[in-house]
């Protein structure tokens, strides 16, 4: 065999890249698992940063929607392969931060190649899933595949779909899970005081071993009132379910801040009306504010 040029094929160049840019960010302790941040148990707001037109976004979309209606999401779109990607992914993670737009921020995308998936393993994308105030989780691709970013997030989910099943958990299965810790923690306690054989204290102890058992048994049905009460009061007050009975809410189309009242318009302004079921952008024009009513006073508002 003659060979007059050799070069790399394949994608060892790419994944020699890849591996020396994770050992530089584990020494700068951005994958250090003290810092990571706990998920809410019911976050009212999740941002999904994402391609709007990718499959990622309809998944999450479908599994929030079919297992908690009550979730509201907040969509920030950006591409998710090519070589603006990463800067643009970062710009939307810094984003929700400055505003304060969600409890959680999902960053994904669906399956790819190597390549498509380098986007989420770009360093601004990697630094800004870290500096996150707002707990982040990534669903990037399928569960085989792995990112730079998902060493970084707050929790690693091996789907988009596996993300949103986490942020929009039923509350049946908390029930569940609470009736079997609490015959778990009656049995044990059951078998401990049975394990005593001193005599003269059996009927002592029998007496506090079904007083400690009711005592228990109260203690968690109350608890577990409270916990549904709060949750009923969480659903309610949730905006989805507030646009959901005819309100509307309104921002500023340039920065998407809220504008509550009348007196923070101007003229001409361009806004964003957000209703249950979608969204219109209008202009504003013959801005009327309520004027106060004194004795003295018949104004027309």
């Amino acid at each position: 065999i003659i060979c007059r040029t050799l070069k790399k094929a394949g994608q060892g160049e790419l994944l020699q890249l890849l591996e020396e840019r994770k050992r530089k960010l584990a020494a700068e302790g951005l994958f250090d698992p003290e810092k990571k941040k706990p998920i809410p148990l019911f976050p009212r707001k999740v941002a999904v940063v994402t391609s709007p037109t990718g499959a990622a976004l309809r998944d999450i979309l479908n599994v929030t929607g079919r297992r908690n209606a009550a979730v509201d999401i907040v969509i920030l779109p950006c591409p998710v392969q090519g070589e603006t990607a990463g800067s643009k992914i970062a710009a939307q993670i810094k984003r929700a931060n400055d505003y304060k737009m969600a409890d959680v921020i999902i960053c994904g995308r669906g399956g790819g190649s190597l390549e498509d998936l380098l986007p989420f393993s770009d360093e601004t994308v990697v630094r800004a899933v870290a500096e996150s105030e707002i707990p982040v989780i990534t669903g990037i691709g399928h569960e085989i595949d792995f990112a730079l970013a998902d060493y970084a997030a707050d929790f690693r989910a091996p789907t988009p779909s596996a993300a949103a099943e986490i942020v929009s958990a039923r509350m049946e299965e908390f029930t569940g899970q609470i009736e079997s810790l609490s015959e778990i923690l009656i049995s044990a306690v059951r078998n401990r005081l049975e394990t005593i054989r001193l005599e003269p204290l059996m009927l002592r102890l029998d007496d506090l071993k079904e007083s400690m058992l009711v005592h228990f048994r109260d203690t968690l049905k109350d608890r577990s009132h409270r916990l549904e009460l709060l949750t009923q009061m969480l659903i309610q007050n949730s905006p989805a379910v507030i646009l959901e009975k005819g309100y509307a809410f309104i921002e500023n189309r340039a920065d998407s801040k809220p504008l509550p009242r009348a007196a923070l318009l101007r003229e001409h302004q361009d806004i964003r009306i957000r209703f249950f079921d979608g969204q219109a952008d209008a202009v504003t024009e013959n801005i009327r504010i309520k004027q106060t009513v004194t004795e003295d006073s018949h104004e027309n508002i």
